[in-house]
């Protein structure tokens, strides 16, 4: 089983949870951008160099100029997964590439019964919720989108 899988595994977003169609929502995943790690529910990556989190993913989280600029890497399903993410005042504007397809996204810091989270809306159309239970972070994974 390679790492991508197990990152799925570990974040439950099995194919019997999502029929295996990108565009289908699945539950949310809190992220968390804490000292020394990056967590995607209950994944860690942990941070190998100032702002750089490997494990399951790779995350680099890049702070410039009143923005945040954050990359990450993955293998979502069975492709190849890249994201970038530019959050400025309370907003986040994504792309990715899931192996051949390509996405965008915007997210809107909102805050939810539990507190702060991302309201991300994919191209395709796709809402999701991201919760941030320690604030506000970075989010170049396309989580909510079945693999």
């Amino acid at each position: 089983m390679g790492a991508g899988q197990l990152f799925l595994g570990a974040l439950g977003l099995g194919a019997a949870l999502a029929g295996g169609l990108l565009g289908s929502q699945l539950p949310a995943i809190p992220v968390s951008l804490l000292p020394g790690r990056y967590t995607l529910g209950p994944v860690a990556l942990l941070e190998v160099h100032p702002g750089v989190y490997r494990g399951a993913a790779v995350v680099v989280v890049v702070h410039r100029g009143g923005a945040t600029v954050a990359a990450g890497s993955t293998v979502w399903g069975t492709q190849p997964t890249s994201g970038l993410c530019t959050e400025t005042a309370g907003h986040e504007a994504c792309t990715f590439t899931i192996g051949r397809t390509h996405l965008t996204a915007t997210d809107q810091l909102d805050r939810d019964p539990h507190g702060l989270a991302w309201v991300r809306v994919y191209s395709s159309g796709v809402h999701v919720t991201i919760p941030l239970p320690a604030g506000p972070a970075p989010v170049p994974i396309p989580l909510g989108l079945a693999p």
